[in-house]
């Protein structure tokens, strides 16, 4: 029987990238790595000379996974961006692979020649979907940069975020604005069928939960007519379609995350105009600390809070109210 080595030193990386997502870098030791394999420690050695050789290998498998990826998806600016963050359960497990390697490349130079070379090729990659959009332009290293680091803040956030509104109350904003006509989805990510299903409970029966794709939540996000949630992905990606948000804020400072541009940063009864609605307590401390709880000025954020800025938003038309655009997404 041919033994295919190549599929062999593959499927020793994956094992390798799931035990680094979950428990860091320390923990991918060789004996470790076979012990997951079901076999000797001669397993790993027949193909790595030893553990810096096996994380190399390890590093460079998942970013030609990355590229593969990427290379693959559209010609269209937020489509493929958000193929590079952290959009489904694979992606997630291959950003926390990243960051433990782009801790290890500040101190071990071999590592670090890896993580610019990786750099400069998803800067690459960026700057041909900028120009494929506009061939003109002259300013594409500078767009990529600016993109780069929007992909990289969107996927480092939603791995160490904890800072989340209640679920239960995303819920009953859903039930006091479909006495408005506003239709809820409670729209959610890998391992957050809990927290959805909780929003959806508290609705009585008016948000409906969905797991979408990348494309199917672009879509989705389209057709809304407001975005209320915290501080992640989905609400950037509303913004930047020109959504109108309610931004429900903790730790994280709003003049720096977004949504941009914070065109209503008092909460002006006045600003009619305004897209976005930031709610953030002024006793939320301004970190991006990793804590275990809920900050405490985020729970003081209130239901009512919520639904009047909403309404705020729907009353004064930021999005026209035609049939297609009858949804709102309420984001945890």
């Amino acid at each position: 029987m041919t033994v295919d080595h190549n599929a062999r030193r593959q499927r020793i990386a994956e094992v390798t990238a799931e035990v680094i997502a979950r428990e860091g870098l320390e923990a991918a030791t060789i004996r470790r790595i076979s012990a997951e394999l079901g076999g000797p420690t001669k397993i790993i050695t027949y193909y790595f000379s030893d553990k810096q050789e096996l994380l190399r290998f390890t590093w460079e498998h998942m970013a030609r996974q990355y590229y593969e990826k990427v290379s693959r998806g559209p010609a269209n600016i937020i489509d493929s961006l958000l193929a590079m963050t952290t959009a489904d359960e694979k992606s997630i497990l291959r950003w926390r692979v990243y960051v433990a390697f782009w801790d290890r490349a500040t101190r071990d130079s071999e590592f670090a020649e890896i993580q610019r070379s990786h750099m400069d090729k998803s800067l690459q990659l960026i700057g041909d979907i900028v120009r494929i959009l506009d061939p003109t332009r002259t300013d594409v290293e500078r767009i990529s940069l600016l993109l780069n680091a929007l992909v990289q803040g969107i996927s480092l956030q939603s791995l160490v975020d904890p800072k989340r509104w209640p679920a239960e109350r995303y819920g009953r904003v859903a039930r006091a604005l479909a006495a408005d006509g506003v239709r809820a989805i409670v729209n959610y990510g890998p391992g957050e069928e809990n927290l959805a299903s909780e929003a959806e409970a508290a609705s009585a029966g008016t948000a409906v939960m969905m797991k979408c794709s990348i494309t199917e939540l672009i879509a989705l996000t389209r057709r809304a007519k407001l975005f209320v949630g915290g501080d992640t992905g989905p609400m950037h990606l509303a913004a930047a379609l020109q959504v109108p948000v309610v931004a429900i804020f903790g730790p994280t400072d709003p003049a720096r995350t977004g949504p941009y541009p914070p065109s209503d940063p008092m909460n002006d009864p006045t600003n009619c105009g305004a897209r976005s609605i930031v709610l953030r307590n002024p006793a939320s401390p301004t970190t991006h600390a990793r804590v275990a709880m809920p900050d405490e000025g985020m729970l003081e954020i209130s239901v009512d809070e919520v639904v009047s800025a909403a309404r705020r938003l729907l009353a004064h038309g930021t999005r026209s109210a035609t049939p297609g655009n009858a949804t709102e997404g309420a984001h945890g």
